[in-house]
């Protein structure tokens, strides 16, 4: 009772300020020089408070601890809980997630022990910050701060963890980091699934560096082993824990939504496996997303393999024994290729394959690339350095540009997108048969378009892919959710329907298919007249000449079917 009393009565204030003066000018001096370069890279995003397809009714309500609950994600709300009391706002939302962000990157660069000076750490922890990668996460304002804290949250995790055996006397100390860093990997882990990445890439590149720099020894391995077991450890328990967690969120019928946790059989993991070996080797390569140049990809990879090359000189001119080179040149190689292999942990389990998408692929490649850099730079061979500051001076300017070309044509596609919605409720409005105050069932055939690939030159528009350049502004599975929000509601949102396939459709959707066969017939895709029919309180409205022929055929068939019975 008397430490609890003597805790209490400590001057908390002068304490933090304490702490602050203790930390080193290196990391504020660095953490500054990252958090002002991420804001100005993004700072047209921020400034316009560009929204994407899932955060129109969070901006206007907030986000709730238990919203995404119903996905797995039992944590994802909690820190703009936190911040912002749950509310999306301009510049804050941004702001924040920056912050979380740059600091992430400068105690990545710690506990990878890149050496202490500030050009090196601005350098490297700039580069992990203003890759595309980071960009993919503005598209979903109401997590970010959630997902650019995940990348935080996971280093600060390993540092507890690793921190927890240092404490051998100390048995209530270590339970106490062990403790912290158990419940902050399983808050990475319940705010987003592809944490596992983040935390399985920082450990193994951690678990790379120190063996790089000892020799691979009996005494050495057990040193290391010992050194990291507690990150290890509450890594696995926190898996552990997550999925009793799922499983009983299951069990209680609270998760609307599975495909987030939906888990492969054992039985499919090797084949996922190959799969995730072959792809994690292409990806090297090969990168087939918009605003990821080919050359931001080759850069990479080259000073991947100038590192490996360095690696593998140094230990052969080093002075041991041939064999413990040989020895030490394997696991190390063993190690990088594990690592690259976890860029994609998550997807071991999950049934989501996912291997292509960026705001994914921030968790695991984005980090790995950073691994190369962090050697290069802590290697004894001046030449090295330079050669890989004139690289990441390179890929600097490329991402900058990507970003903001990124931020060019999202402005573009959101204002041309807005003056088609804004013609669609027009044409609505005038049609024969709309009454003010009348809420109707949406027949949507096809699906809204997104505009944005308009704003690109022609040779990266095969490169589209989900929130980067393929999904419109209105969410599909809740259409004219945008042209209510500028609006009016004049949907009815039981009667939301969109139809790009048939044959699974509810009876109340082929009801209104059904009610609607003449019009359908005579119906034209947008922007005709005809695109836009009022019968009753059904509004169908057609985007697609395809599925609308495919709606058709469908039709024709259950009649046929009705007739023979």
């Amino acid at each position: 009772m008397k430490k609890i009393i003597d805790v209490l009565n400590q001057d908390f204030v002068e304490i933090v300020i304490q702490k602050w003066h203790e930390v080193p000018s290196l990391y504020k001096k660095a953490f500054l020089v990252i958090f002002t370069g991420l804001n100005i890279v993004f700072a047209f995003h921020t400034i316009n408070f560009m929204l994407g397809n899932h955060d129109w009714n969070f901006a206007i309500y907030g986000i709730r601890f238990n919203d995404l609950f119903s996905v797995g994600r039992y944590f994802l709300s909690s820190t703009t809980l936190l911040f912002l009391h749950g509310e999306i706002l301009p510049i804050f939302s941004n702001v924040i997630g920056f912050m979380e962000y740059s600091l992430a990157a400068v105690l990545l660069c710690f506990y990878w022990k890149l050496p202490k000076s500030l050009l090196l750490y601005s350098i490297t922890g700039l580069l992990l910050v203003i890759q595309p990668y980071t960009i993919t996460w503005l598209y979903f304002s109401y997590q970010t701060i959630s997902n650019y804290g995940i990348i935080l949250f996971s280093v600060i995790a390993c540092i507890v963890g690793e921190r927890a055996s240092e404490f051998q006397y100390a048995r209530g100390k270590r339970i106490l980091y062990v403790i912290i860093s158990l419940f902050l990997f399983v808050f990475c882990i319940g705010t987003y699934g592809p944490a596992l990445n983040t935390i399985a890439v920082v450990f193994l590149g951690r678990i790379f560096i120190d063996f790089l720099n000892s020799d691979i020894s009996k005494k050495n391995v057990v040193n290391v082993g010992l050194k990291h077991i507690y990150t290890w450890l509450t890594a696995v328990g926190a898996c552990v824990i997550h999925y009793i967690i799922v499983s009983v969120f299951k069990a209680k019928g609270m998760l609307v939504n599975v495909y987030t946790t939906e888990t492969l059989h054992l039985n499919e993991i090797p084949a996922r496996f190959i799969d995730i070996v072959e792809i994690a080797f292409k990806k090297l390569l090969f990168y087939p997303v918009t605003f990821f140049s080919s050359s931001f990809t080759y850069i990479f990879t080259v000073l991947l393999c100038i590192m490996l090359l360095s690696v593998v000189f140094q230990i052969i001119y080093s002075n041991t024994e041939k064999r413990k080179k040989v020895i030490k040149i394997l696991v190390l190689i063993a190690i990088l290729i594990l690592t690259l292999i976890s860029t994609m942990a998550a997807s071991f389990i999950s049934r989501l394959t996912n291997f292509y998408v960026p705001r994914v692929d921030m968790y695991g490649f984005g980090i790995f690339h950073i691994l190369a850099v962090v050697v290069l730079f802590s290697a004894r061979v001046n030449i090295l350095k330079s050669i890989c500051m004139l690289g990441c001076v390179i890929l600097l300017q490329i991402s900058i540009i990507q970003n903001a070309t990124a931020q060019k044509v999202w402005k573009f596609g959101f204002e041309a997108e807005k003056m088609m919605w804004n013609r669609l409720l027009t044409r609505i409005e005038t049609t024969p048969g709309f009454i003010v105050g009348q809420k109707y069932k949406l027949l949507l055939i096809g699906a809204l378009k997104s505009l944005r690939g308009n704003y690109l030159p022609d040779r990266n528009k095969l490169n589209c892919n989900c929130e980067m350049l393929a999904d419109c502004y209105d969410p599909g599975w809740s259409p004219f959710t945008v042209v209510e929000f500028y609006s009016y509601s004049f949907i009815d949102g039981e009667f939301r329907r969109v139809f790009n396939s048939f044959r699974d459709a509810d009876e109340q959707s082929k009801n209104m298919m059904f009610a609607m066969l003449p019009e359908i017939e005579r119906a034209k895709v947008w922007p005709d007249k005809s695109s836009v029919i009022i019968k009753g309180d059904i509004l169908l409205v057609v985007m697609d000449q395809l599925y609308l022929d495919k709606l058709r055929e469908f039709i024709k068939e259950n009649q046929k079917s009705t007739a023979v019975k």
